[in-house]
């Protein structure tokens, strides 16, 4: 998100990104509900929802329904 380009050092980016997710759990709990809602729809080759936001499975390809 450019924290290089603004002088940031790599060690300095971890550590501020376990402060945003601390702050941000609700995004961060969205995260991983879409990403198991996804890798349950591919390996199961099933429909699957979260948060309204539907995945469907089909002919190899991920589709995405909102």
């Amino acid at each position: 998100m450019g924290a290089l380009d603004m002088g940031l050092e790599e060690e300095e980016l971890q550590p501020l990104v376990h402060v945003w997710r601390s702050s941000n759990v609700n995004i961060v709990s969205l995260w991983w509900d879409i990403d198991a809602a996804v890798k349950k729809c591919v390996k199961e080759r099933t429909t699957t929802e979260a948060y309204g936001i539907s995945f469907i499975y089909q002919s190899g390809l991920l589709f995405i329904l909102s």
